[in-house]
């Protein structure tokens, strides 16, 4: 079934040494036990800017004697297995990489240079046809075809515009330009050291809708932990099951398929940054989406699965980049939509994504299974 297949692979790295990357369709880990004593030190020093930016810290020390401690494990989020993941637009050419662009995983997408001219993007986007799905059929077609255009960095919902045709993307991109200015593209610079794309993405239409129409994506986990010994490098993905399913704050309606002027971002952003503008809940207590768990499970396993000489690359080189103590690991919180049709794509995935607040005016039901996750997640590291 797709709750125990394990599906792996081995690659040779160019010192011989073989990688191991086991995908867990889904896994969640629910034994308890005690720890010792933990605490969460400064990630080391070093020149290595991802140790810098270390998250997911955890150092679990033993007590020797009245007052000497013993570093027992050193598990840090620095992993690099899901690196080409992060930026919207290295997701892109992930998927071009991994050369399943076309198995469509992903909407499709074409990207844009922050600096595109009117004329570029008269001859990027051929004969001025927005990408749409390849699924979608004539009859389904809105009157007027809307494609998600995507800020370079954006999150939380913010930086998504909803665009119709090239003058309205030149528009968006002029505008980003005239706002942001060169303060921005030297900020971007140091963080990553490249100028990201914007994304012009195919809108997920028709979509599947819940509660009185309302649109809604799933937010999963997938946790890369690696481990290493002197004869081979292991990464093993786990998927949890915990899955969160996020709603847009108002329903779509039927004029949203006519030809209307714009996109109600209340109604088509279900990942807003505003509590008035969003709804968490757990996939398991919905009842009308719980028959599409398995598929949904089965989905993500199949595309981490085909992601796989990405993630191995990447392991590879950055092997040695820390001390031998150190354990790696990563977090990724992937965002999936799914059409009226039962078909999911792959939105994003977000690397070490920020946890909610209390203030975010979430559920009891959903503070507990935030606590349990991280729980789960503290015994996996120190457990695998």
């Amino acid at each position: 079934t797709t709750t125990t297949k394990t599906t792996t692979t081995e690659k040779k790295t160019k010192d011989d040494k073989s990688i191991s990357i086991s995908i867990i369709p889904m896994t969640r880990v629910s034994s308890r036990q005690e720890l010792p004593s933990s605490q969460l030190p400064d990630p080391p020093s070093s020149k290595s800017k991802k140790l810098r930016d270390a998250h997911l810290c955890l150092d679990l020390l033993q007590h020797e004697g009245d007052k000497t401690l013993r570093l027992v494990q050193s598990h840090h989020g620095i992993s690099a297995a899901l690196d080409g993941l992060e930026d919207k637009d290295e997701l892109v050419r992930t998927f071009q990489r991994c050369r399943i662009d076309h198995l469509e995983y992903a909407p499709p997408s074409i990207l844009l240079r922050w600096d595109t001219t009117l004329q570029e993007c008269q001859n990027i986007i051929v004969n001025g046809t927005l990408p749409t799905l390849n699924s979608t059929t004539t009859e389904e077609i809105p009157t007027t075809v809307f494609a998600v255009l995507k800020e370079p960095l954006s999150k939380k919902g913010e930086g998504i515009h909803f665009v119709r045709n090239v003058q309205e993307i030149h528009t968006v991109l002029e505008q980003h330009r005239q706002t942001k200015g060169d303060d921005f593209l030297t900020e971007v610079m140091e963080q990553k050291g490249r100028i990201p794309m914007w994304i012009l993405q195919a809108e997920i239409h028709p979509a599947m809708l819940i509660r009185d129409s309302k649109k809604f994506h799933i937010r999963t986990y997938v946790m890369a932990v690696e481990t290493r010994t002197a004869e081979s490098h292991e990464v093993n993905l786990y998927l949890y099951h915990g899955h969160e399913v996020r709603i847009a704050a108002e329903p779509t309606a039927p004029e949203d398929d006519l030809a209307t002027p714009s996109r109600r971002r209340e109604a088509h952003i279900t990942n807003a940054s505003s509590v008035q503008h969003r709804e968490r809940v757990l996939l398991s207590q919905m009842d009308e989406l719980n028959e599409y768990q398995p598929s949904l499970e089965l989905f993500i396993a199949s595309a981490f699965l085909r992601l796989l000489p990405d993630i191995t690359r990447r392991v590879a080189v950055s092997a040695h980049e820390c001390s031998e103590h150190i354990q790696k690991h990563v977090l990724g919180g992937v965002d999936c939509m799914m059409t009226a049709s039962g078909k999911w794509y792959l939105l994003e995935v977000n690397k070490n994504p920020d946890t909610p607040s209390r203030e975010d005016g979430l559920s009891q039901e959903f503070q507990h299974h935030l606590v349990t996750f991280c729980n789960d997640m503290q015994q996996l590291l120190t457990t695998s």
